[in-house]
């Protein structure tokens, strides 16, 4: 057993991360992880890996797929935990042990968030609040509780039509076309698609993502990227928020050069250079405007 994890053992986080302040190994770098989050430091410990995933990997992927998901479960976010899993889907591995954790992981994931789920109620009342709100996080927590499979969404068609039709963002709208397909809700409704209005039918369409089409434009933008994590991690944000606000299309990932925009995108983003109309080809521009228009 080496010294720091000796001390680690017995407790003594802070004296860890005072002796991993400046990591000489891989093994220092996973202790100096595990006593931020033995200190309940678990923002900075979510931070640290961030910043130094390559090297928590190579001492022990699968104590660190372990660890990673459990926090983020213990946090409730949910989201993360399926973002954080498919990411370590993608990495090359030969241990039987971290097939069996990932083949599991998704089970365990699926479980805390239907038990969170089903301990948290709202009233029609606050439903209804939480879906007219400015505050962003109110809408979503509104849509997420009217996901679950027992909630009849019919009790609030008017509140869910006026957002289709006059929601502040694509965003906002696509989002609540989302849910509507969802829950299979049968009717014809105005969808307001970038300021053109167009009939949908919620029953007719396909709320579920298209995973091939995700995994080609993976697949596409690891061999321009060259594995940066980070890069295709952006490059990735991008084309997921893209995907939202252009449904209930699909994207064309297979078109030449489709993901070429995302990635320069990408590169200014982690270059620190903002995007807009100065420094944007056309292709990087029409990216941008289904992203983030500027325009309701």
């Amino acid at each position: 057993m080496s010294k720091i994890s000796d001390l680690f053992e017995k407790g003594k986080f802070i004296e860890v991360l005072n002796m991993t302040e400046k990591c000489q190994n891989d093994e220092e770098y996973f202790f100096h992880f595990l006593s931020l989050l033995a200190l309940d430091k678990n923002e900075d410990a979510l931070l640290y890996l961030s910043d130094n995933h390559q090297a928590l990997e190579r001492f022990s992927l699968v104590d660190l797929i372990n660890v990673h998901l459990n926090l983020l479960l213990r946090m409730d976010r949910h989201a993360e935990a399926y973002k954080a899993l498919d990411y370590y889907r993608e990495l090359p591995y030969e241990s039987q042990e971290v097939e069996e954790l990932l083949k599991n992981a998704e089970y365990g994931i699926r479980n805390h968030e239907v038990a969170q789920s089903k301990s948290f109620t709202m009233s029609n009342e606050k439903v209804k609040k939480y879906l007219k709100s400015d505050d962003f996080e109110q809408f979503q927590t509104a849509i997420q509780y009217l996901s679950r499979p027992e909630i009849y969404i019919g009790a609030f068609e008017e509140e869910l039509q006026d957002l289709l039709t006059n929601g502040k963002t694509q965003s906002i709208r696509a989002i609540t076309l989302l849910l509507m397909c969802e829950k299979k809700y049968e009717g014809n409704f105005a969808f307001n698609y970038f300021g053109k209005i167009i009939d949908v039918d919620p029953k007719a369409l396909n709320a579920k993502a298209d995973l091939s089409v995700v995994k080609r434009f993976k697949n596409k933008i690891d061999k321009k990227c060259k594995k940066d994590v980070t890069l295709i991690e952006i490059a990735m944000e991008l084309f997921n928020q893209f995907t939202i606000n252009y449904f209930p299309y699909s994207p064309e990932v297979d078109d030449e050069g489709f993901e070429d925009p995302f990635i320069s995108i990408a590169e200014k983003i982690l270059n620190g250079i903002m995007p807009d109309p100065t420094n944007l080809n056309e292709k990087e521009e029409y990216i941008l405007n289904i992203i983030s228009p500027l325009e309701n």
